[in-house]
């Protein structure tokens, strides 16, 4: 098949077999669409900041991003890997990401996604009286805020 983006991202059978176990760990199917039209429905469907649209932009992105490394791998170093190595790649770079996140907006839901990928409610923004109680107890956090 000729390669192209359309092709690579997730139609050919390696990468949709990737795309797949992605999309089950985010609770979510996409339709298939040419590449084009695939960032479009991306950047139009996955608004917010909350943990679930969280998830999904950092799943697309790093999925794009370790199946383009894992193509230029086999053709520049004829260096194979079995998709549950990339999957686990994918899963384990976004579940980093998160973990590295506070002040994500909290959401009906968020439950199950804080239970599938292992993470700590922490992550998630903090009512007013819980802020202010940490600021009254005199410690300070350093945080990343999801923009």
């Amino acid at each position: 098949p000729e390669e192209n983006h359309s092709h690579l991202f997730f139609r050919c059978h390696y990468s949709s077999r990737i795309w797949a176990v992605i999309q089950a760990k985010c609770n979510s199917h996409w339709p298939s669409l040419p590449w084009l039209e695939l960032v479009e429905f991306a950047t139009k469907s996955i608004n917010g900041k909350f943990l679930k649209s969280v998830i999904l932009k950092l799943s697309l992105l790093c999925s794009i991003y370790h199946i383009w490394m894992e193509r230029n791998s086999r053709i520049f170093s004829k260096v194979f890997k079995p998709d549950e190595v990339v999957t686990n790649s994918i899963i384990q770079m976004v579940r980093g990401r998160l973990l590295s996140m506070e002040n994500v907006k909290a959401y009906a839901g968020d439950n199950w996604y804080l239970e599938q990928w292992n993470l700590p409610s922490k992550i998630l923004l903090q009512s007013q009286t819980a802020a202010a109680e940490r600021n009254l107890s005199g410690v300070s956090y350093p945080t990343l805020r999801v923009e």
